[in-house]
């Protein structure tokens, strides 16, 4: 016989199929409580309830796998980015007031003491990164190569791409793009920082947002399935958050102030390692990154790579950063899980030093500090290979 169940804590009724034995769990709060009272249900009531648990086990399903993929195409264009983001130029303008920049301030990078997209990142981030497009498209304007052939070899899905184009931004119109992660709670938040103001109604209109109630500059989009919320700092400052409470937090208190100062002691610590001429970098906190659910997806499923969880565990924090100078250089800034990987660490760079013309290497105790001139459209496949190797030793 149908009965209907009504959970103490959370005061929403359900249907089982039978009566249970003194005890019910609620399917909507998970509380196990004792059973006081019920009403008998029709066989109508049972299915219908039924269906209604199906249909929503079956979007939960459906939201995860798609906000999974996100996270990994999102994580996956990173990776790519640094191996050779800033040859693409979206192929649609919005219009820009204003004269556009001089190609001496496109070609110079900031420090992240003078990036203000930083201070608008959440302060739990396990992992920050940003992009310059200046001197990424100076340096695509004297490689004189195709941009998107370049990037999707690189390792950037051709969708991001995609995506990157249909919002209609020029690479002109953007300072910087700055990134945080929180790889135990799949978050990730976003801070577009303009040179200019843009055109914001198209801007909007793109990215078919829906103005969330009671708040002016707050908005709600959807980006492959995955739901977002949009925040407008200031005309040149936008942010992205997956979770509109914890991802947007900096954005509520206005801001942390420059340098992210906002951080774990070791990410602010690695972050200050940066070199001043970075355009492209990726700093992480101090952790057991092999552990984590979202690096194992990414390295074990989607890059089809597990043996590179072995080297990530003989590592705590990291700082790789890309100068596009001339010419080009890649700097990596590890701290090993203890001294004496950092002493083998350090041969290893040593060893790449003799082949590599121009390379450094060096650093102390758990530190190891390798620079090499490089190919940035290489630098995907250099990180891989010295992967690779190390997975073998």
């Amino acid at each position: 016989m149908p009965v209907r169940l009504s959970c103490p804590t959370c005061n929403s009724s359900f249907v089982l199929g039978e009566l249970p034995d003194r005890r019910a769990a609620c399917p909507r709060c998970g509380d196990v409580f004792s059973i006081r009272s019920w009403e008998e249900a029709s066989p109508d009531d049972l299915f219908q309830a039924t269906t209604a648990i199906r249909t929503q086990a079956r979007r939960e399903r459906a939201r995860w796998s798609v906000r999974r993929m996100v996270v990994v195409a999102l994580l996956m264009g990173l990776i790519g980015l640094i191996a050779g983001l800033g040859l693409y130029r979206t192929r649609e303008s919005a219009h820009s007031p204003g004269s556009p920049p001089s190609r001496q301030s496109l070609s110079t990078a900031k420090g992240p003491a003078e990036l203000n997209g930083l201070q608008y990142l959440p302060s739990d981030a396990s992992l920050v990164f940003v992009l310059q497009p200046g001197p990424v498209q100076v340096f695509a304007e004297r490689a004189k190569q195709e941009s998107r052939d370049v990037l999707t070899r690189g390792g950037i899905p051709p969708q991001f791409l995609d995506s990157l184009a249909r919002v209609g931004l020029s690479l002109e119109q953007i300072d910087h793009v700055a990134g945080a992660a929180n790889a135990d709670g799949l978050r990730l938040a976003l801070v577009l920082v303009l040179r200019q103001e843009m055109d914001e109604v198209q801007f909007l209109k793109r990215l078919r947002v829906m103005h969330l109630n009671g708040s002016r500059d707050r908005y709600s989009t959807d980006i492959g399935g995955v739901p977002l919320t949009l925040a407008r700092v200031a005309p040149t400052v936008w942010v992205f958050g997956f979770d509109a409470k914890k991802d947007l937090d900096a954005v509520e208190r206005g801001g942390h102030g420059p340098g992210g100062r906002q951080f774990a002691p070791k990410l602010a610590e690695m972050i200050g390692r940066v070199p001043p001429d970075a355009a492209v970098w990726i700093a992480t906190d101090e952790d057991r990154w092999h552990e984590k659910p979202l690096v194992r997806l990414v390295i074990a499923e989607a890059l089809k790579r597990p043996e590179w969880l072995a080297v990530l565990a003989r590592g705590r924090a990291l700082v790789a950063a890309l100068s596009l100078n001339e010419p080009p250089r890649l700097r990596l800034f590890i701290a090993a899980a203890d001294a004496a990987t950092g002493d083998r660490l350090r041969a290893y760079f040593q060893a790449r030093v003799g082949v590599a013309d121009g390379a450094t290497a060096g650093g102390a105790g758990e530190l190891a500090f390798f620079e090499t001139p490089i190919d940035p459209t290489a630098t995907f496949a250099t990180l891989r290979d010295m992967l690779s190797e190390a997975a073998k030793q």
